[in-house]
């Protein structure tokens, strides 16, 4: 902070009092080698020059202390310029800056518009996994955009545009399950339809062997009775359905007194259900039922009047007939478990009601 000082800055009153020490200073070396005879008058001498010297340091405090001050006033002056100085600068960095800022806000606002562009398409074609690497491109390019203090609304932007791509891959999700869900209640449908045709084509295949089994040659032949029950029994064993149902019809109202007129009932009902004709068999198998309840035919007429009940889609009432085959303990009782678990399958809250008081709605039916 202050000048270095040499010789020849020094004023001239310091030069004198230089020399002057100086000269002391060989007199008193001088002092040393002389004589004895002379210590008087060097003392003599020595004390003149110290009495000179104490003049020249007294002068030399002087010249110090206003010195001093100068220095304190050329320290303060030295303290507000570099205050000025600093301030300048201070003002000329700040423009700098400004200008600096400035052409960078420039220059990335230039590029944000195809960078946007781009994250964009970006955003929209990326799924699953890779939405977690736009995550932290995302807090990259907000760190970079809060830098150069980015607006609110891009970023509420970007955040609704990935919340739409999740609510769309979960909206895809749940389509999925619940087409996977129909899918499976059709192939439940298809399973019970499976089962229901199964039953179908074993109550006909039963029917068959049965009327296969009755031997035509063993039935009497001896009365006009005899032989048209033969006839009926002929015409069904051959084929010929909707003739043997007339014949069995015609035979029960010629002869209503003869004691097969049980089994000319059922056999009319059995001809129409192989036909079929489910509707025209209930009334010959409720004949059955109804009219002749002990008779042996009684229970395969109550299975088939349940089989034909179903088909024509009274599922309740054939449930009824179902239940009773199960309760009389009859050997149709595990079919008709199946069947009762099948229609349960299909009327789950009416349940109740299969083997509740089944006579009685078979009754009145």
């Amino acid at each position: 902070m202050f000048p270095v000082m040499t010789p020849d800055r020094f004023p001239k009153g310091l030069r004198n009092v230089g020399a002057a020490v100086l000269a002391v200073l060989i007199l008193s070396a001088a002092a040393g080698c002389a004589k004895t005879s002379d210590l008087k008058k060097e003392q003599e001498a020595n004390r003149i020059q110290e009495v000179r010297i104490g003049a020249l340091e007294r002068d030399t405090q002087t010249f110090i202390s206003r010195h001093e001050s100068r220095l304190d006033i050329l320290e303060r002056q030295l303290k507000n310029l570099q205050g000025i100085q600093l301030k300048q600068l201070e003002n000329k960095l700040r423009i700098l800056q400004e200008k600096q800022l400035e052409k960078f806000e420039s220059q990335l606002q230039n590029l944000r518009g195809g960078q946007l562009k781009k994250v964009e398409t970006q955003l929209k074609n990326l799924q699953g996994a890779q939405l977690k690497n736009i995550d932290t491109r995302l807090k990259i390019l907000r760190g970079g955009l809060l830098l150069v203090k980015r607006s609110n609304k891009e970023i509420i932007k970007e955040q609704t545009a990935i919340r739409e791509a999740q609510e769309r891959t979960l909206f895809g999700q749940r389509k999925m399950e619940r087409m996977i869900t129909g899918e499976l209640a059709k192939f439940a449908r298809f399973r019970l339809e499976a089962e229901n045709d199964l039953d179908k084509m074993r109550t006909r295949m039963g029917q068959m062997e049965n009327l296969m089994r009755s031997s035509i040659a063993r039935l009497p032949a001896k009365t006009r009775a005899d032989k048209a029950f033969r006839q009926s029994h002929a015409l069904i064993v051959n084929g010929e359905l909707d003739l043997a149902a007339d014949s069995f019809e015609a035979f029960g109202k010629k002869y209503p007194k003869d004691k097969r007129r049980a089994e000319a009932l059922f056999r009319r009902g059995q001809a129409l259900f192989l036909l079929g004709k489910y509707d025209h068999a209930l009334i010959p198998f409720f004949g059955v039922v109804e009219k002749f309840p002990k008779h042996k035919l009684a229970p395969p007429a109550r299975w088939m009047l349940a089989r034909s009940l179903e088909e024509t889609g009274d599922l309740r009432l054939a449930r009824d007939f179902y239940a009773q085959l199960i309760t009389g303990k009859t050997p149709y009782a595990n079919d008709a478990t199946r069947r009762v678990a099948f229609i349960n399958k299909l009327y789950p809250g009416s349940a109740k009601s299969a083997v509740e008081k089944p006579g009685r709605r078979g009754k009145k039916k």
